[in-house]
């Protein structure tokens, strides 16, 4: 999995329902990868492990850097 290059930011304190929530909502907030001006879309689970919904382990990240992350290729 490849590794994504964080913008410095305040660790995450949401919960993933919060941030679920606030996606769902129609959140304005940006990618959190370092250069990336896109809209938040997703949840990116730091350590890879999807099980893993501790609030330090989530940050929010555009379509394009989390498909890129789990190597799915943009159509």
């Amino acid at each position: 999995m490849k590794e994504l290059k964080l913008k410095k930011i305040e660790p995450n304190k949401l919960s993933y329902t919060e941030l679920r929530e606030m996606l769902r909502k129609g959140s304005k907030t940006l990618c959190s990868v370092s250069g990336c001006k896109e809209i938040a879309t997703d949840i990116h689970h730091l350590d890879g492990n999807h099980s893993n919904n501790e609030p330090e382990n989530l940050v929010l990240v555009c379509k394009i850097h989390h498909n890129e992350v789990h190597g799915i290729t943009q159509l």
